[in-house]
C-alpha cells in the first residue's frame, strides 16, 4: 500500500506529527479512508541516560531505540464512496486535530517513553524466557514461559 504524504509538523515538545492517505479501494466505487499519523522524536539526552541506568537488558533497548521514539495512529472509515473520499478524509484530518494538544504536551513523550521502555523489557525477558526453556531441552507445555517475569521493571 502507497501512503501519500498530506503533512508533517513539529510541535513544541520535538516530536514530529507525519499525516498520510493510507487509503485503499476496496471494490467498485467503496474505499477504506485511513488517515495515518506517525508520531517520531529522538532520543532525548534523559532518555539515553535512563536507558544507560538499565540493567541486563540495556543494550537490547539501545538497538531497539537506536532510531528514536516512533508510534502511529490511525483514524479510518470503510465502504466510503469514491466520490466523497476527499471530503471523508478532510473530516478524518480534522478529528486528527483534536488531539494536538495531548500530542504536544511534554508528559505525552515522556509516557510514551516510558511505555516504549516496558514493552521493550518485556520483550527481552520473554526472549531470554524461552531461551531458558530452549536450552533446557524441556517443551513448554504452553507460552506462559513469555509471561512469567510480567512484572514492571523500572529503570532509575
Amino acid at each position: 500500500m502507497n501512503s501519500k504524504l498530506i503533512k508533517k509538523e513539529k510541535m513544541a515538545n520535538g516530536i514530529v506529527l507525519t499525516y498520510s492517505d493510507d487509503s485503499k479501494n476496496i471494490t467498485g466505487d467503496r474505499c477504506l479512508v485511513r488517515l495515518l499519523c506517525k508520531i517520531t522524536s529522538p532520543l532525548l539526552p534523559w532518555m539515553e541516560e535512563v536507558i544507560d541506568g538499565c540493567g541486563a537488558e540495556r543494550q537490547f533497548v539501545q538497538n531497539e531505540m537506536k532510531s528514536g521514539l516512533r508510534h502511529e495512529l490511525s483514524w479510518e472509515r470503510n465502504f466510503v464512496d469514491e466520490k466523497e473520499k476527499d471530503e471523508c478524509l478532510e473530516e478524518l484530518l480534522l478529528r486528527a486535530h483534536d488531539v494536538h494538544d495531548y500530542l504536544a504536551n511534554a508528559e505525552f513523550l515522556s509516557r510514551l517513553f516510558y511505555k516504549r521502555l516496558a514493552e521493550l523489557k518485556e520483550m527481552y525477558n520473554c526472549r531470554n524466557d524461552l531461551a531458558d526453556v530452549e536450552q533446557s531441552g524441556d517443551e513448554p507445555v504452553d507460552f506462559s514461559a513469555c509471561f512469567s517475569s510480567a512484572t514492571k521493571i523500572e529503570c532509575e
